[in-house]
């Protein structure tokens, strides 16, 4: 479990104010600031909340009370629960950083198939209420019409039909490998900035020379 020392230097390697950390975790600003100055006996939970927020940012704690950036974190998600996880995290992140948003190769079906319909419509509509926090390009297989999130989503048919049931989702710092089967569903996530930067260079190059607008078929911009 980390200290508050801990707790106040991962704080400050991010460059988060406590009023920021304590919005998105739903603390009270005086509990983090207690935490933070050792002034209280928080209980574990809220120590693990706030241990599990900083690694999921790229912090690393280590003995000592010490902490320090890690170079690359990877997380992966498997099935129906491990889908949904991943799908919250697209959003939290999409709350919380927002930015530009691309997934390249989508399969639509495979969404209401492993998320559950009634699920997946109830994050668009979350996604819906923050989509001036973002920016969000999808590429499809050419004829693909099921737009499932057009109402925060720009959507463009890739110019050829990619072989394979494999997509890339970028989001925040983070780039996602989704692979779709029969009866399951493996996602493997990568967080750097590095690694999200030059997948959204390559994406939008692509987005600007292959892809076709799909209520003018036919046609290239």
């Amino acid at each position: 479990m980390i200290s508050p020392v801990q707790a106040l230097l991962a704080r400050t390697m991010l460059k988060l104010s406590q009023k920021e950390v304590s919005a998105m975790l739903g603390f009270a600003h005086t509990t983090l600031s207690n935490i933070e100055l050792g002034d209280s006996d928080p209980p574990a939970s809220r120590l693990q909340q706030l241990q599990e927020f900083y690694e999921e940012r790229g912090i690393e704690f280590t003995e000592s009370e010490g902490i320090r950036r890690r170079q690359v974190l990877t997380k992966s998600y498997q099935g129906q629960e491990g889908f949904r996880a991943f799908m919250n995290d697209v959003y939290i992140t999409a709350r919380d950083v927002g930015g530009e948003i691309v997934l390249f190769n989508a399969k639509p079906e495979f969404w209401y198939k492993f998320l559950g319909e009634d699920w997946y419509k109830a994050h668009s509509e979350r996604m819906k209420a923050i989509k001036g926090n973002f920016n969000f390009k999808v590429t499809t297989d050419i004829g693909e019409e099921l737009f499932i999130g057009k109402a925060f989503v720009e959507y463009r048919w890739f110019s050829e039909n990619v072989p394979g049931n494999k997509a890339f989702y970028c989001y925040g710092n983070k780039l996602a490998f989704l692979n779709f089967e029969e009866d399951d569903v493996r996602v493997l996530v990568i967080s750097q900035n590095e690694i999200a930067d030059a997948f959204r260079i390559l994406f939008n190059k692509a987005w600007k020379s292959d892809t076709i607008i799909p209520s003018k078929k036919g046609k290239k911009e």
